[in-house]
């Protein structure tokens, strides 16, 4: 079911905003809500991924012309995980930044758990990029610096609160590895109280695990809450019933 979204029509409940994997590339998936934030942070990540030869991710991900997935995986996979980080911490910096959406929780799955401590303030968005760039976090070439979660950032590797940096570091080596299941996470946060959850990325991926585990809450994709009256790209649902 698809609808309007009005987000000053919620009332109750808390937030989380949940950042997707692999899977969630949408070229220019920024096309039209680039602010000058967000232009800072494109500028930032863009310097970032030039140290590690990569092309510029602000032209994949708010220019015209941006390859697609296919073409990325025949000819430059390693441009793909950069993008999805781009994508989700800009959305994240708008949501908060001009709409004053502030997530009560942060969580991500996989490559989106990067984006969460990133959110959080565990590490900075630079550095976040940079433990992307390297694809594993136990391969650093460069040391990043971890400090305390500024919004409480959900683990579902360990299953509990990231609490300090040195927890934070834990997470990114081990990134990747085993199973990590989205919706022990999703039941979890609703349990603690969260009844709103705003997918950080391009695609309705975590949006319609959510809502497939948890009828009754109410989970949107970032673009849902910030043009709610677009078709383009509509591809998340929202109970009725909960705006």
């Amino acid at each position: 079911m698809t609808r309007r979204i009005d987000w000053e029509l919620a009332v109750t409940g808390q937030t989380a905003f949940i950042f997707p994997g692999r899977g969630a590339y949408v070229p220019g998936a920024l096309a039209g809500v680039v602010s000058e934030d967000v232009r800072r942070t494109l500028n930032e990540l863009d310097s970032v991924v030039a140290a590690y030869g990569l092309a510029p991710v602000s032209t994949m991900v708010a220019g015209p012309g941006a390859p697609s997935l296919g073409e990325l995986l025949v000819a430059a996979p390693e441009r793909i995980d950069p993008a999805i980080y781009a994508t989700s911490v800009c959305l994240a910096t708008i949501l908060e930044r001009e709409r004053g959406i502030v997530p009560d929780v942060v969580s991500g799955h996989r490559l989106g758990e990067v984006a969460a401590l990133a959110v959080a303030g565990v590490l900075t968005v630079g550095d976040g990029m940079r433990v992307v760039c390297e694809d594993a976090a136990k391969r650093f070439g460069t040391p990043v610096s971890l400090g305390r979660p500024r919004v409480r950032c959900w683990s579902p590797r360990t299953r509990r609160y990231v609490t300090s940096g040195d927890e934070g570091s834990g997470l990114l080596y081990e990134r990747g590895a085993g199973p990590v299941g989205f919706m022990s996470t999703a039941r979890f946060l609703y349990a603690d109280g969260i009844t709103r959850f705003v997918e950080c990325g391009a695609r309705a991926l975590l949006t319609l695990l959510t809502l497939d585990c948890l009828p009754r809450a109410t989970a949107l994709t970032a673009e849902q809450v910030l043009c709610p009256t677009s078709e383009r790209r509509r591809a998340g649902r929202a109970q009725a019933g909960d705006w």
